[in-house]
């Protein structure tokens, strides 16, 4: 949600101003998106259009919300990867390899994935009826299935010092 709100009145007011303003954030929340699906596809490997399917080599839950932030959010940012964070990264790649496998485009997602994406949270919301119990039993459900699909468990990153951020890091 962009908060113009926070401009002073006389840029809110200024409508040639407000639209440069729009339209470069626009554009960067354009260029957030291609990256986005850039770096699920590549976390991916290679696509097998015969069997339509990926086959790696996979990049690593932690890892790929490791690339993600720093992709999007710069070097800069005090983001952290958190368990809530890799569950959210593992649901947009699970949703991104159902796209991909449905598009029969090469392992790419066309132009609706985001729109996609949203779909399938509000069905989760739906289904669970806004518990946010039972909603963070899919994310996590999605999340093992993640590392165990993408052969994870061999990695050095470890799901238990992010358990712990979790408890220290309340911002979600």
């Amino acid at each position: 949600m962009m908060r113009f709100d926070l401009l002073p009145s006389a840029v809110r007011e200024h409508k040639p101003t407000m639209a440069v303003i729009k339209n470069k954030i626009n554009k960067e929340l354009t260029n957030n998106r291609a990256a986005a699906k850039a770096l699920l596809l590549k976390s991916l490997g290679d696509f097998s259009p015969g069997i339509n399917e990926f086959s790696g080599p996979y990049i690593p839950i932690v890892k790929l919300t490791n690339m993600l932030l720093s992709e999007i959010c710069g070097a800069s940012s005090k983001l952290t990867v958190t368990l809530p964070r890799v569950a959210r990264v593992a649901f947009l790649r699970n949703q991104y390899v159902c796209d991909a496998t449905i598009a029969a485009n090469g392992g790419k997602v066309g132009s609706g994935f985001w729109d996609n994406v949203d779909t399938a949270l509000r069905v989760v919301r739906e289904t669970h009826k806004e518990d946010s119990i039972k909603i963070t039993q899919v994310f996590t459900r999605i999340l093992m299935e993640d590392r165990a699909t993408y052969n994870d468990f061999e990695s050095d990153e470890n799901l238990d010092r992010l358990a712990e951020v979790l408890e220290s890091d309340v911002e979600v």
